[in-house]
């Protein structure tokens, strides 16, 4: 039983890096379509795959508190002093241009759903390498 809740905190900790990148495409990609105009072939697929990838992990975070890490880990450096104040930084201009406009795209707002629980997961999971409590 221990080396499957260990494999399952290994494929949730994978899971989570990967949520954290998608949902950074997808915020990227949506101000881009939203400067310029939308891309048909990835407008056909990135409101489907974003739900999925944000329900998911929404699960996955709630499933973590049977193979949770003894203790939140304090943050990365690159995490305080580069990916938080960009995402910040993000998050206010949106909320500008949802009050400008009135509304933003599903997928943009899955992007930060994906980014905050990619986040959260990686704080309360142990490293691959750490036992789970």
């Amino acid at each position: 039983m221990e080396i499957l809740v260990k494999a399952l905190a290994v494929l949730a900790w994978a899971f989570s890096e990967f949520l954290g990148a998608a949902g950074a495409a997808l915020i990227l990609y949506s101000l881009i379509a939203y400067a310029t105009q939308p891309w048909p072939p990835i407008e056909e697929r990135a409101q489907f795959a974003s739900a999925i990838l944000t329900l998911v992990g929404a699960l996955l975070t709630a499933a973590s508190i049977y193979f949770h890490s003894a203790s939140i880990r304090p943050p990365w450096k690159h995490s305080r002093y580069l990916v938080a104040p960009v995402v910040i930084a993000s998050c206010l201009f949106c909320l500008y241009l949802l009050k400008k406009n009135g509304a933003l795209s599903p997928t943009l707002v899955n992007g930060f759903g994906m980014l905050a629980i990619s986040g959260g997961l990686k704080r309360v999971l142990p490293y691959p390498e750490e036992k789970s409590k």
